[in-house]
């Protein structure tokens, strides 16, 4: 099924919106709950044609035909601003999509690259109790928020992290793990 496009406007200000896309599965039943996965796209799909979503990551894959049992929503960050700007607009997205569709509430999950695995960080630490999981992928934390605060407020959500390069990743990663007392598996190289 297409990815459908949306505007959503802020219940609260007046005039700021932001364009998404919805994707549906195929076998679609409204009786039926499903899981969500919320997408934040990088820097380089900012702008005002959400079109632009659809040139990398899970968009991408979408739009080339790929079918999975998840509804998916891609909202898109305006030229020149950062998720973090969104945060609260985000999270009124999310009640109105919670609203909109038969979302599973207990299977939230949230996922980005480069800047929105930024995002996804930052909308796990300020809305821990919406996502069952994260997988930011080349996002770190921001300098505002420091492991050991993030540490505790996330130390029971899974995350599957993708980091490059993974030299830097584990020096990092070591570093955060004896300050913060987290569990951390490195995957072996694939050859």
């Amino acid at each position: 099924m297409p990815q459908t496009t949306h505007i959503f406007t802020s219940p609260t200000a007046p005039g700021v919106t932001l364009n998404y896309l919805v994707y549906l599965p195929p076998d679609y039943d409204a009786t039926q709950t499903y899981p969500l996965i919320l997408f934040l796209h990088g820097a380089g799909e900012r702008g005002d044609d959400v079109n632009r979503i659809t040139v990398t990551g899970l968009p991408q894959r979408l739009d080339e035909g790929r079918d999975i049992r998840f509804i998916v929503v891609s909202p898109q960050c305006p030229e020149d601003d950062w998720w973090s700007v969104y945060r609260f607009l985000l999270n009124a997205l999310l009640d109105h999509v919670m609203a909109t569709y038969p979302i599973d509430q207990k299977r939230v999950y949230l996922t980005g690259l480069s800047m929105g695995g930024y995002g996804t960080w930052e909308m796990a630490f300020k809305y821990p109790q919406r996502f069952a999981a994260i997988a930011p992928i080349c996002g770190g934390l921001l300098w505002a928020m420091p492991p050991e605060k993030v540490a505790p407020v996330l130390k029971d959500m899974p995350a599957w992290v993708f980091l490059c390069p993974i030299r830097q990743a584990k020096r990092s990663i070591s570093r955060h793990k004896r300050r913060c007392r987290v569990d951390t598996q490195f995957p072996a190289p694939s050859s």
